[in-house]
């Protein structure tokens, strides 16, 4: 063998040594939207009168970080996904599902976030329990917690205030199929809110 062959051969075995060590392609960061859908109230005149601010959430634990936390096995140890993030800070998320249900549903005349810096007749302020995919095979789930309060912002009464949670099936460990699980949890904890919040009303006007 002539040493051009030579030189050819081991060049080309070098190149196919290579090719063998071609790691696979990195994983890369997926952000989720948590939006609610329609929770399916409407109300011919606003529930609250004026403006309603929808202050930010505050958050228990790592629930606030965008990082979509989950459970393996049914058991009490949370992790973070490496590559799954909530598209903004949940509770930032959550703040606004509670705004779009309140402007979908007509239960105030006009709805704020912090934000817009302007005043408000009443505020409704919350904490953000949990939020987290439960990893159990065919029994995996989603559950959402929330704490929420409505309080006249000129005397700072209580007109309602309430815990709510929703656990919705998932059926699998896929993280996408997780999401829409906690946007159906999420949409059916408006609803109540609103339901609770319309009861408070009705109450305040009987007195």
């Amino acid at each position: 063998m002539t040493m051009r062959a030579r030189f050819t051969l081991l060049a080309l075995a070098a190149v196919l040594g290579l090719g063998g060590c071609v790691a696979d392609p990195a994983p890369y960061d997926r952000y989720y939207p948590l939006t609610i859908g329609d929770a399916g109230r409407r109300y011919g005149q606003p529930l609250l009168a004026g403006t309603v601010e929808v202050t930010n959430l505050a958050a228990a634990g790592l629930t606030g970080d965008q990082a979509i936390l989950y459970a393996d096995g049914g058991g009490p140890a949370l992790q973070q996904y490496s590559y799954h993030y909530w598209l903004e800070p949940p509770t930032v998320q959550v703040r606004d599902a509670v705004v779009t249900a309140l402007r979908q549903s007509g239960a105030a005349e006009r709805v704020i976030t912090p934000e817009t810096r302007s005043d408000a007749r009443y505020r409704i302020t919350g904490r953000l329990l949990e939020l987290r995919h439960h990893r159990a095979g065919a029994d995996s789930a989603v559950t959402v917690g929330v704490d929420l309060a409505v309080v006249r912002a000129r005397d700072r009464t209580t007109l309602h205030v309430g815990t709510y949670s929703a656990r919705e099936a998932v059926g699998s460990t896929d993280v996408g199929a997780a999401v829409e699980a906690a946007q159906k949890a999420l949409t059916r904890i408006t609803g109540r809110f609103l339901d609770d919040l319309a009861e408070a009303v009705r109450a305040q006007r009987r007195e």
